[in-house]
């Protein structure tokens, strides 16, 4: 498939009619949302997803929150509003140093009964259901999917277009024509996606993206137009550490799979000025090593 092809075939506007196409499905549906002391917006979304979908029942088999280190309401929210909680497995050390959006995923993986589960990031202010819906009746629809992604604009967020798309534009130009490779919010087929390496980091997303074509081809992948992402506080991907660990990520699933030559692994060793003198800046050099799934 070309990626002119792709971009025509698996492309898709969001449909008032998905919500209805997934109460036959026979693949079990589940949800999966990423919380870090998201207590003014869990409880809300929780609720919407249970009791507020658009023509009636909700096509849930079980709505699962990877809790990411919180320290407020959030767990307690989510239990009230019946969800199955992945909370971190170390809880002191995730308090002071809370575990990442990948490693979030990663548990929800390795817990979920479902065959397709929609990913959405809990400190959005609200959820559109049509587009959430239109996700999923994707991949009920085309087997082939393993990947559906939400795109708000045909560019992208500016994670995607100032970072991720150029290098894959230069690396793995099949995915150049991906409007928002770094998107949050998306629905997968576990299936497929647990054999994929996944980094247990923040900005996790791009390199999932790449690591699904370099293994199932850009056929397995698709992305839905949906509406503008409003966050409680501000777009994550504008943290200048998350864009990074972005970059890094896809840059070590493109050397793991020899699209770019190293005899190193990427972003491991990182130097660091740690002080200035007036003789001259101290480099220290640290060790930050990003966890994957199935790697040691």
């Amino acid at each position: 498939m070309t990626p002119e092809a792709w971009l025509f075939h698996n492309s898709f506007q969001p449909s008032p009619d998905a919500p209805a196409m997934l109460r036959n499905a026979k693949e079990k549906i589940g949800v999966c949302v990423l919380a870090r002391n998201a207590s003014n917006t869990i409880g809300r979304h929780l609720l919407l997803l249970q009791h507020g979908w658009p023509g009636g029942t909700a096509p849930w088999h079980e709505l699962i929150v990877a809790d990411l280190g919180s320290t407020d309401g959030t767990v307690e929210i989510s239990r009230e509003q019946a969800a199955r909680i992945s909370e971190p497995r170390e809880k002191l050390v995730a308090s002071i140093e809370p575990p990442a959006d990948g490693d979030g995923l990663a548990r929800a993986l390795a817990m979920t009964e479902s065959d397709i589960l929609l990913v959405v990031p809990a400190d959005l202010i609200r959820l559109d259901l049509p587009s959430a819906a239109t996700l999923l009746a994707r991949l009920v629809e085309n087997p082939e999917l393993a990947l559906c992604l939400g795109a708000a604009t045909a560019e992208g967020g500016p994670l995607s277009t100032l970072g991720t798309r150029p290098v894959l534009a230069a690396l793995l130009p099949e995915l150049a024509l991906l409007s928002d490779p770094t998107t949050p919010l998306f629905a997968l087929r576990t299936a497929l996606i647990r054999d994929l390496p996944l980094a247990g980091t923040s900005g996790y997303e791009c390199a999932l993206v790449a690591a699904c074509h370099l293994r199932l081809g850009l056929g397995s992948i698709g992305q839905v137009k949906v509406p503008s992402l409003e966050w409680n506080e501000t777009d994550p991907r504008l943290d200048a550490g998350r864009a990074f660990r972005s970059v890094v990520a896809l840059l070590e699933t493109l050397r793991e799979a020899k699209r770019i030559t190293t005899d190193r692994e990427l972003g491991h060793l990182l130097p660091r000025p740690r002080e200035w003198s007036d003789a001259s800046p101290r480099v220290l050099t640290t060790l930050e090593v990003f966890r994957w799934k199935g790697k040691t």
